[in-house]
């Protein structure tokens, strides 16, 4: 019974931390937005068009192709938050936000906060500009925007109504978000990883076993209907993907029509990736004790950066394998 009874408050009291975490993605949303556009490090060089302001110089590179990460320093969101609840103008100075559970969050529910800095990076996107880099299939991308442009405003013109955009945000950006942790972070044994790391950032010390080939992973699959024309996009989250049987699209549902999609890979969005397996440092192995081993998966511009027999310190989002 007494059993019974502490599962019962452990999962009352897990139900109730939850709880005050959603009610706080909202606000910490909207924090995350204003870290991104105006965020301020000394140590960076100035900008003819953005100063110090870090992150905007880091979007307008890849605005241009030149990056393809924007890393999230959190140790420049902990003083950004600091900075914002100590200021009295700020709008966050009279909210019941902590430094420490903001931070906390993100290292917690890092999958949730990736999508929120990815909005904001989205959203404070710049335009190219003169140092736009078209080699590399910068130029073809371009064009592949400019048609999906022109074929919405075609579909407008035809049918005399607003088409929604349904453009996957993945397609319109070629950026990824990574979070660098604070350099306060506790560096894990392989073996003290558990159930409670699940979706928070952990870095652990480890020795690399085996490395895979680069391979292409595809991100975004788009479909073009051979009834009505339209483009269908089905973005893949997991290993495996079932295509779509028949269009989806308003104009066939309005003509009661069952239109057959093509795959278009000139216009899918693939990233690349690597699979690493990594092992446990020989002196966190107990005596008697078989060392324990994990498979990483790292990809876009950290692939290719390791081999077998690096001992390596690894930061990311612990995961399950997602089986089919």
């Amino acid at each position: 019974m007494a059993a019974n009874n502490t599962r019962e408050s452990v999962a009352a009291n897990n139900i109730r931390v939850a709880r005050d975490a959603v009610k706080r993605f909202p606000e910490h949303r909207d924090l995350c937005r204003k870290f991104v556009s105006s965020f301020e490090s000394a140590s960076e060089e100035r900008h003819p068009k953005y100063g110090l302001r870090k992150y905007k110089i880091l979007l307008q590179s890849a605005s241009n192709l030149r990056r393809e990460t924007i890393s999230i320093d959190l140790g420049d969101m902990e003083e950004f938050c600091r900075r914002e609840i100590q200021d009295p103008h700020s709008q966050f100075s009279q909210s019941k936000l902590s430094i420490e559970d903001i931070v906390t969050d993100i290292e917690t529910n890092t999958l949730r906060y990736e999508r929120y800095f990815y909005d904001a990076c989205a959203a404070e996107l710049p335009e190219h500009d003169q140092d736009f880099n078209a080699e590399g299939g910068g130029l073809a991308k371009e064009l592949v925007q400019k048609w999906r442009q022109r074929r919405v405003a075609q579909i407008q013109a035809e049918s005399g109504q607003q088409v929604v955009d349904q453009i996957p945000p993945q397609l319109k950006n070629s950026f990824s978000i990574r979070f660098k942790p604070r350099s306060s972070i506790q560096t894990l044994k392989l073996r003290e990883i558990n159930a409670n790391h699940v979706g928070s950032l952990v870095q652990l010390d480890c020795l690399v076993l085996r490395v895979s080939g680069v391979k292409p992973k595809v991100e975004v699959v788009t479909y073009n209907c051979e009834v009505c024309g339209a483009e269908v996009f089905q973005t893949v989250e997991g290993e495996r993907y079932t295509p779509p049987k028949e269009c989806a699209s308003q104009r066939c549902k309005d003509n009661k029509q069952t239109g057959k999609l093509n795959q278009n890979l000139r216009t899918c969005k693939f990233v690349r990736y690597q699979e690493v397996r990594v092992q446990e440092m020989s002196q966190h192995v107990p005596v008697g004790g078989v060392p324990r081993s994990m498979t990483v998966m790292v990809g876009g511009d950290l692939t290719r950066h390791i081999l077998p027999g690096d001992a390596v310190t690894i930061t990311g989002v612990y995961i399950p394998l997602e089986l089919p």
